[in-house]
């Protein structure tokens, strides 16, 4: 029970983050598309961003994060299928399973 419940929170807490990082990436997308691009911000670290930066790092880190899961995803099929064929030459798997 207690497991089931430390997932729940986390994925409350993964949609949180999510909504909250949504909202200011909109935020910036409405800045720098209104010409506001050059305005500044100080983040919660007191480091003084201009929108048009604060977008091309979002974008940056979207954009390493795509590779870096596909990367994960590439290595799992892979791995994945492996085992299937070592499985199948074991005759633990009929020919069309797996």
């Amino acid at each position: 029970m207690a497991l089931r419940q430390n997932v729940v929170f986390r994925a409350v807490g993964y949609a949180l983050a999510a909504i909250a990082i949504l909202g200011f990436t909109l935020r910036l997308i409405l800045k720098v598309a209104t010409g506001h691009s050059l305005e500044t911000y100080r983040s919660g670290t007191l480091v003084q961003w201009s929108y048009g930066a604060a977008l091309a790092a979002l974008v940056v880190l979207a954009c390493a994060a795509v590779v870096a899961l596909s990367i994960r995803g590439i290595s799992w099929f892979r791995t994945r299928r492996e085992l299937n064929r070592l499985a199948q030459a074991n005759g633990k798997l009929g020919p069309n399973r797996g």
